[in-house]
């Protein structure tokens, strides 16, 4: 199978290799901005590895760009309708036979702005430095029916022309480049020659005179990965929060209803928002779960910065004793706590490896119930007054004079601030 794979696509992959060569040789500026990537990423003396690709975003634009614009495969073998299929208002039966056109889809205006021109930035966020496929080219097909050997020819594609690109510098020594190809059922470039020269011996000379250090990204910072984490757990709490509202409003409408299959529907409905509430929450446990080891982490940290300065106090202590005393072993402070206590046991064996909680339980109808019921008596207990509340209130400011006589609604006379009065 392995065998099929490779011999299936060493064609295609060689047809592409060819255009991307002659892309480089047209566009000479692309062709720089990638080997200053390959130069920063990756450097000319090591070999290039699958991972580097990630850290490439104008290498893994280029390809796909390169895909998209040389468009080597116009059309593709046959396929045929399983059933009837309604498209852009026309029907297509069951059993007709369908001709996929990739070329007007690379080429589509509604997708891809001037199509014909080569532009990897297309692929690029606004920065300049991230990768993102807003629109797919149809090189590998689509749906069920993609090309079997995708991720094998990706990963060819990128190896093969990233370790020539970081050896070799390609020109073209015969005039303009000729993009034109006929058209057929492969699209081939015309026969060109290139120039490849060396870039290895100029790049050992910078590396003696400038160095071959790059900048080291900051370390993570724990602070500010727990103040994401919060973020995103206050953005959870608002959809919870949403969601509760919904189901209060379909338990009320619920209740309007008789049995049958219109209440069943809003039944299944209330449900589905439940179950929606549940993954939130335990999404939010999640993220709660983190803050805490990631607290108990920089906790920990902290200990352990501690611990450090205490040993090298101690050590400065017992030079100090031995320098004074002459002296002084105390078995090298108890072989420094016994190490101490062996790193805290291993930080208590990494929080009980970080207290890992997933998956989201299903939800049957006897707990909606439930969730409803309480949020029920949960609003009924905000709502409801106390008949403590009167008596609790303070007595209102006076509002008739000192000396009239009132009573309450009981005949019972009161003075000026409602209060019982006290026979003489």
């Amino acid at each position: 199978m392995v065998m099929d794979f490779w011999l299936a696509g060493m064609e295609t992959s060689t047809t592409t290799l060819k255009w991307f060569f002659v892309l480089i040789m047209k566009y000479m500026d692309v062709q720089k901005k990638l080997q200053d990537e390959i130069d920063y990423v990756v450097g000319r003396d090591r070999q290039v590895k699958l991972s580097d690709k990630i850290n490439m975003p104008y290498m893994s634009a280029f390809i796909t760009e390169g895909q998209r614009y040389i468009n080597m495969l116009p059309f593709i073998p046959s396929h045929k309708c399983t059933k009837d299929t309604i498209i852009g208002g026309h029907l297509i039966k069951a059993g007709t036979m369908t001709q996929p056109f990739f070329w007007g889809a690379n080429y589509d205006e509604k997708y891809f702005k001037d199509p014909l021109t080569f532009r990897p930035e297309r692929f690029l966020e606004d920065d300049g430095k991230t990768y993102k496929v807003r629109y797919d080219h149809m090189a590998f097909g689509k749906g069920k029916r993609i090309c079997a050997g995708k991720s094998l020819a990706e990963a060819e594609l990128f190896l093969f022309f990233t370790s020539f690109l970081q050896k070799y510098k390609f020109t073209h020594p015969n005039g303009p480049i000729d993009l034109t190809s006929d058209f057929g059922g492969v699209l081939l470039p015309n026969p060109y020659t290139c120039k490849l020269e060396k870039r290895l011996f100029y790049f050992k000379i910078m590396n003696r005179i400038f160095g071959t250090g790059k900048p080291k990204a900051p370390p993570p910072n724990l602070s500010e990965a727990v103040g994401n984490i919060n973020s995103r757990g206050e953005s959870i709490e608002k959809k919870i929060s949403k969601l509760d509202g919904e189901l209060v409003k379909l338990k009320d409408q619920m209740k309007k209803m008789r049995e049958g299959p219109a209440k069943n529907s809003v039944k299944q409905k209330a449900l589905r928002i439940l179950k929606q509430k549940k993954m939130y929450e335990s999404q939010k446990d999640q993220l709660d779960t983190q803050i805490f080891n990631m607290e108990q982490t920089n906790f920990a940290l902290e200990g352990m910065k501690d611990a450090q300065n205490t040993v090298a106090a101690m050590k400065h202590g017992v030079q100090a004793m031995k320098k004074e005393f002459k002296k002084l072993d105390i078995n090298k402070i108890d072989d420094l706590h016994d190490e101490m206590e062996d790193m805290l046991d291993m930080h208590n064996e990494i929080q009980d490896a970080m207290s890992r909680q997933y998956d989201t339980p299903d939800i049957d109808e006897s707990e909606l119930e439930a969730e409803l019921e309480a949020l029920g008596d949960e609003l009924a207990f905000d709502e409801d007054s106390s008949y403590l509340d009167e008596a609790l209130n303070t007595p209102k400011v006076p509002s008739a004079v000192p000396s009239a006589e009132r009573k309450t609604e009981d005949g019972i006379a009161v003075d000026e601030f409602g209060l019982p009065k006290i026979s003489a």
